[in-house]
């Protein structure tokens, strides 16, 4: 039982190995774009509020993102406002078909876009949209050790931002089933609003619900001082359990 154990850890290993020293230094960074005014178009993969300085924001996460030339922005705009009756499984062939024709020159690595909006605006997941905004490229860490957001947002399929963003279309078929799992998660976030003060109601988000963008920047920064960041998605307290059941 040991030597296939052993020879299992050693094809690990070497496939670590191959990852780690074979694969490009660093992720392609698209910064001529940097501070642009420009539209992207793509799918809502998830969306959420984030908290900075006291400020509520609405944040959507497009994949399989394009930037849009500046030719191709109306005849997209018209095709959305008219796909009120197109079949979610006919948007999905429109744009597979048509999104390299639409994609703007040498963008090609960019294929997930984090948008920061600059208003109350959150499509439907699943939905293709429209955002128009100023484009902002992650950079590469510049100190050996320094934490490193291209390579990071990579990772995570992320190749830039959009900041003060605005929606201009969004399509009429969307994803029924994934909008409904967050209007739910949308209704238990007001019922911990309800039930706590607002700093204890971002802890108790970030523990049940995953919404550690809301989180209180001092208390996350107190959870990461004392390495115990990890608990919070994984605690339940009793105070919440006979809150919800005396809502209920």
């Amino acid at each position: 039982m040991r030597r296939p154990l052993c020879l299992f850890g050693l094809v690990y290993a070497a496939a670590v190995w191959f990852v780690i020293f074979c694969r490009p230094d660093k992720t392609a960074v698209c910064d001529c774009m940097d501070r642009e005014q420009l539209v992207a178009a793509g799918y809502v993969e998830w969306k959420e509020y984030r908290s900075s300085r006291d400020v509520k924001t609405p944040v959507i996460n497009l994949s399989d993102a394009v930037i849009l030339k500046q030719s191709q922005i109306a005849n997209l705009e018209q095709f959305l406002s008219d796909s009120e009756k197109i079949p979610k499984y006919e948007l999905h062939s429109f744009w597979e078909v048509n999104k390299d024709n639409l994609r703007e020159e040498n963008t090609e690595a960019v294929k997930g876009i984090i948008c920061y909006m600059g208003e109350d605006a959150q499509p439907e997941t699943g939905s293709l949209v429209m955002v128009r905004g100023s484009y902002s490229s992650f950079a590469h860490a510049t100190n050996p050790g320094e934490f490193d957001a291209a390579d990071y947002y990579e990772i995570m399929g992320k190749q830039g931002r959009i900041l003060d963003g605005s929606l201009l279309r969004k399509s009429g078929a969307y994803d029924v089933f994934r909008e409904k799992l967050y209007r739910v998660r949308e209704y238990f976030s007001l019922l911990l609003d309800a039930c706590y003060n607002e700093e204890d109601a971002s802890v108790m988000k970030a523990m049940l619900l995953g919404e550690k963008g809301m989180l209180d920047a001092e208390i996350k920064k107190l959870y990461q001082t004392n390495g115990i960041i990890h608990i919070l998605p994984i605690i339940l307290t009793s105070d919440l359990k006979t809150a919800l059941f005396m809502r209920s």
